[in-house]
């Protein structure tokens, strides 16, 4: 059973970018790092100190599996009405729906806040990026998200020495 990364997380997740700014219209592309950003936002290129998650190792493997994931929360908000698909001749875009905001007002945990504080964060920090400069950013970052750790099995003691 999965507990985490679920449809409806992950579609709650992607409302909550799109929410973060009126008029905001994200491919899915951009909404797999920003997603991966709003959880680990001191992995971001605005570094912001305010990580929902802890760093864990190979947590930069998330953004491997990250599109699948996403496109069936996707599909599961769209369904319901809380996000419209825009065709265009640079893409697929994703646009929050008019009763997508009086819909989220429903949650208030504690959780919930700082992962609509950090939406809010990482589209207003990266909104000037382009889809080029976040591909560079995170091909030139993400073999160190998570490395931190690979190097602690020194420092390990065997109990049974």
């Amino acid at each position: 059973m999965n507990l985490f990364n679920t449809s409806i997380e992950t579609g709650l997740r992607c409302l909550l970018l799109l929410t973060a700014k009126d008029d905001a219209v994200f491919d899915i592309d951009r909404l797999v790092y920003y997603d991966y950003f709003i959880l680990y936002p001191s992995d971001s290129p605005a570094s912001i100190n305010n990580n929902i998650h802890s760093k864990t190792p190979y947590r930069a493997s998330e953004l491997a599996v990250k599109r699948k994931i996403l496109s069936k929360g996707l599909l599961l908000m769209l369904k319901k009405g809380l996000i419209d698909i825009q065709y265009t001749e640079k893409g697929v875009f994703y646009k929050a729906t008019l009763t997508a905001k009086p819909f989220l007002s429903y949650f208030q945990t504690t959780y919930f806040l700082k992962l609509k504080k950090n939406a809010e964060l990482i589209t207003n920090e990266l909104r000037n990026y382009t889809q080029k400069e976040l591909e560079i950013f995170i091909n030139s970052h993400i073999g160190k998200w998570g490395a931190e750790f690979t190097k602690e099995s020194l420092f390990r003691t065997d109990s049974n020495d």
